[in-house]
């Protein structure tokens, strides 16, 4: 929705048929990818020496799993189940409106690089540095068991990470194809 006309035309005309004309389906390349390539892991930017999260077991309310996937897919999902469960698409409405709504005023800040870069990469980098710190990585032990206080207090989070994401990545595509 935020693609200029000539950005749209240009994803769709890229986009593999696999793709089902989603952007969106590819954006998880780095996590299928990690085993052939060693520098991917999300938490991208997490620890090397946990690889992104990858080796800190912990238990999602009663299922097991690693601390990249409660970030990748378990809060979404979570989210998806608790207050959307008849539509994942709720999930991205819902996002959409605090774009328009609640983050309005920092939309723009999002869509602009300094010195008229098309990205930011350092920007995004030390956001997520951050974001992994202070919330991703806070409280959270070999073994710790995150429910309810850790998934209401990082929903919000990984909300507005979407959501830069997604204006960001529009915003380049758009400055790409004019």
């Amino acid at each position: 929705a935020r693609l200029n006309k000539v950005a749209a035309d240009v994803v769709k005309k890229l986009l593999p048929v696999s793709a089902g004309n989603d952007l969106g389906s590819l954006c998880s390349w780095a996590d299928r990818v990690k085993i052939r390539y060693r520098w991917s892991s999300p938490l991208h930017v997490g620890f090397t020496s946990d690889k992104g999260g990858n080796t800190i077991n912990v238990t999602w309310y009663n299922r097991k799993a690693v601390l990249h996937h409660v970030w990748d897919s378990s809060i979404i999902e979570t989210e998806e189940k608790t207050f959307c469960p008849a539509d994942v698409n709720q999930v991205i409405n819902n996002i959409q409106l605090n774009i328009t709504t609640i983050w309005a005023k920092q939309v723009k800040a999002w869509e602009t690089c300094p010195l008229r870069q098309k990205t930011c990469p350092n920007i995004y980098a030390s956001e997520s540095v951050k974001a992994a710190c202070q919330w991703a990585y806070k409280g959270v032990r070999q073994g710790s068991v995150l429910q309810d206080a850790y998934f209401r207090s990082r929903l919000p989070i990984v909300s507005l990470r979407l959501a830069q994401a997604g204006v960001r990545l529009a915003a380049t595509l758009n400055k790409i194809f004019k």
